[in-house]
């Protein structure tokens, strides 16, 4: 699906008077994200680490005619996540939808990752994470008319040999997904984890053609999927047309997790 596709099919009114917060929003998925919003009627503030990116997903959805803030934010620092949630709140009065974008990972044998390394993708992935949803349930959700919260995560359901931490945190985050759609369905609140496969970003696009063509053959689609249709199925899920929809892991991976996987087992490094 297309930009374009997307503008034919969502009314421009859907999250009218809804203000989102989207972190990692300066790149990739969250960029698309933060511009299919904002194109949904919301107000969208994206934050990240470094204000470059974020001023130019700004820049785009105001020169689209959108209402933007870029915050610039390292959400593993508490301090900080309090600060942008504040100034968030502040500026558009309270946050409706909250995407959890940000997070990150690194390859290696399973076997050489430290107490260190594990700490260093938790902290980001799934403390980090935690602090900022929180946060915004306090702020802006519980006790003040719900909201809806999105994950952007993983499609795992194999095995990802050399991504342990990624996989392990981001199984996490679809744990407390489940937990949350129980026990905050009474304020109001959703909370969907919107599991992603291969994507073809401006990242990947970096990596050698025969790279990409690989990837391409694992997926039944035969093809990857492209930042607009994650960014799609997103806006989706934090409509009203998705209320119902709340405590669950939501594939995005062109079939993927069914058929096989990418990733071949070395047996002489995992």
């Amino acid at each position: 699906m297309t930009a374009t596709a997307a503008k034919q099919i969502f009314d421009p009114a859907m999250l009218a008077g809804q203000s989102a917060l989207v972190t990692g929003g300066g790149t990739g998925i969250g960029r698309a994200i933060a511009l299919q919003l904002a194109a949904c009627g919301a107000r969208v503030a994206v934050a990240g680490r470094r204000i470059e990116p974020l001023q130019e997903t700004v820049n785009l959805i105001q020169g689209a005619g959108g209402v933007a803030l870029p915050v610039s934010t390292d959400i593993r620092e508490p301090e900080q996540v309090e600060e942008m949630v504040s100034t968030v709140a502040t500026e558009f009065g309270r946050i409706e939808i909250l995407v959890n974008n940000a997070g990150g990972q690194f390859a290696a044998p399973s076997r050489e990752i430290s107490v260190r390394g594990m700490h260093a993708v938790s902290r980001l992935n799934l403390e980090a994470t935690w602090d900022v949803t929180r946060a915004v349930a306090l702020d802006s959700m519980i006790d003040r008319g719900g909201g809806r919260i999105l994950f952007i995560t993983l499609a795992i359901q194999r095995g990802l040999p050399g991504l342990m931490p990624g996989v392990a945190t981001r199984a996490a985050v679809h744990s407390i997904t489940r937990q949350l759609g129980t026990e905050w369905a009474r304020h109001g609140i959703g909370v969907v984890s919107l599991a992603a496969g291969h994507v073809l970003t401006d990242g990947l696009r970096g990596y050698p053609p025969e790279v990409i063509e690989r990837l391409e053959t694992t997926v039944p689609a035969g093809r990857l999927a492209g930042p607009e249709e994650v960014a799609a199925t997103a806006a989706f899920l934090v409509s009203p047309a998705a209320d119902y929809i709340t405590g669950t892991v939501v594939d995005i991976d062109g079939g993927k997790s069914n058929w096989g996987d990418t990733y071949m087992v070395d047996r002489e490094t995992t």
